[in-house]
């Protein structure tokens, strides 16, 4: 059953910032080392061959550097197993609390969008999966230089 209904477009009007900077939102940025303000935007579950991991999308804020706001950072991290570590330091990051021994993941990490904490951010050069190989190879720019990803430094968040 569709129900959708059609929109008078001749009163459709959308807020959305200046056209530069609605354009500046495209663009891939890479920050400058450092340490950020981050808040957490959403995040979303996926389920691969080595387990579940959780994909944190988090947003620069408070910068002394306009340039540097409104910069999306992406935190994949596994939540058991290798690397689980990084996803407690997240929700600990974030003020993520439990009772018991186990929690519903949802429920929890629904509480911790809004909120925001700080970690360092540092260049790592960034991977795409060559699909002739099925393995991970370099990303690089049209230039032929390497593509550089933020990413959040282990054991660097702060709440």
């Amino acid at each position: 059953m569709n129900t959708s209904e059609e929109v008078d477009v001749s009163e459709l009007t959308v807020s959305l910032g200046s056209y530069d900077s609605a354009m500046k939102k495209l663009e891939r940025r890479v920050l400058p080392e450092g340490t950020y303000n981050l808040r957490m935007k959403s995040w979303k579950a996926t389920k691969g061959p080595n387990g579940i991991r959780v994909n944190f999308v988090l947003e620069t804020f408070d910068d002394d550097d306009p340039d540097n706001n409104g910069v999306f950072v992406y935190n994949n991290t596994p939540i058991s197993g290798k690397g689980e570590i990084f996803f407690l330091e997240t929700i600990k990051a974030y003020g993520g609390v439990w009772e018991g021994e186990s929690v519903n993941l949802a429920e929890l990490l629904n509480t911790l969008v809004g909120l925001s904490a700080t970690a360092q951010i540092e260049n790592v050069p960034a991977q795409r999966l060559d699909p002739s190989t099925n393995t991970y190879v370099p990303a690089l720019n049209d230039d032929g230089t390497p593509q550089m990803n933020n990413n959040i430094k282990a054991r660097s968040w702060n709440k």
